[in-house]
């Protein structure tokens, strides 16, 4: 069984994670983390989907969105002009969409998040 691993970027930095500032107010990156990793199981789903569909393929797909102050997500793009349209990269998208982040009060800046497959 092939596996998703998740890191955590924030949007335009190349590296993890100091770019990240913990608000008052807003999410933290324990939040994003946690929320994430719940979804752990749907996203290993999708990679497996990926490896069924098109085997042998890997990589890193670079989603990136918005959490809304009710914790919705919104604005989901596919970072990997690469893989999008991919199986992997519509699933994701779908797992992101479904989503619930916590309610928070400052409106953050869009996200971008590494998936490897």
């Amino acid at each position: 069984m092939r596996r998703l691993v998740v890191a955590f970027l924030v949007a335009g930095c190349a590296t993890t994670p100091a770019p990240w500032k913990d608000r008052p107010g807003g999410l933290t990156r324990a939040d994003v983390m946690e929320t994430i990793l719940r979804s752990k199981e749907a996203l290993s789903e999708c990679a497996e989907r990926q490896h069924a569909e098109r085997p042998g393929t890997s990589g890193k797909l670079l989603m990136t969105w918005t959490i809304l102050t009710s914790g919705k997500t919104s604005n989901i793009v596919v970072s990997s002009a690469a893989l999008e349209g991919t199986p992997i990269a519509t699933c994701v998208s779908t797992v992101l969409e479904s989503m619930e982040f916590p309610k928070h009060e400052l409106q953050g800046t869009p996200i971008t998040f590494p998936f490897k497959f």
